[in-house]
């Protein structure tokens, strides 16, 4: 039953810790060019130009402004 308890907790812990990391994530303002989903990941400047990663089909892409 203690095994259980602590695994129980353990879980608990672990789920929580992802929400909180997954809310620190950057959304960006649009909708994926390459599928339209609204789940595009700002992962900010780069030499290419803002760096951006769409959740659903992982197409990355950068624009220049």
């Amino acid at each position: 039953m203690k095994k259980i308890i602590i695994l129980t907790a353990l879980i608990t812990a672990g789920l929580l810790w992802i929400k909180s990391e997954k809310a620190k994530v950057n959304y960006a303002d649009f909708a994926c060019p390459v599928c339209g989903s609204e789940e595009v990941l700002d992962f900010g400047d780069s030499a290419r130009g803002q760096h951006y990663s769409c959740y659903d089909c992982k197409a990355d892409f950068y624009i220049n402004d």
